[in-house]
């Protein structure tokens, strides 16, 4: 496991993140855009209208999405094209928002 002490929670909608969200602590968010009744966008929109700072991404098999995502306050995105790729950017990301420990390489 590439960080052994981070705890990590699956939402099945946009919905049910917005709820954990508010709920709970959150270091990082990653998700889709693709979830009903909330999409990511919408998603990422309210987290930022409810004033939420934390670091998003998204990932989406749509790079047409990248400038909606952008403007809506994801901070990184990313295509699912690559999925096989992906590690590297997110555990640079984590890094640079400083959320991941530097012995956890």
């Amino acid at each position: 496991m590439a960080f052994p002490r981070a705890s990590i929670f699956e939402c099945r909608t946009g919905k049910e993140a917005l709820e954990y969200c508010k709920s709970n602590h959150v270091d990082a968010l990653i998700t889709d855009h693709s979830m009903f009744p909330v999409n990511g966008i919408e998603l990422v929109k309210e987290l930022r209208h409810r004033g939420s700072h934390i670091p998003i991404i998204m990932v989406s098999a749509d790079d047409d999405l990248r400038p909606v995502a952008l403007e809506a306050g994801v901070d990184l995105f990313l295509t699912s094209a690559n999925l096989v790729q992906i590690g590297r950017p997110i555990a640079e990301f984590l890094h640079r928002y400083g959320l991941v420990d530097r012995t956890e390489n």
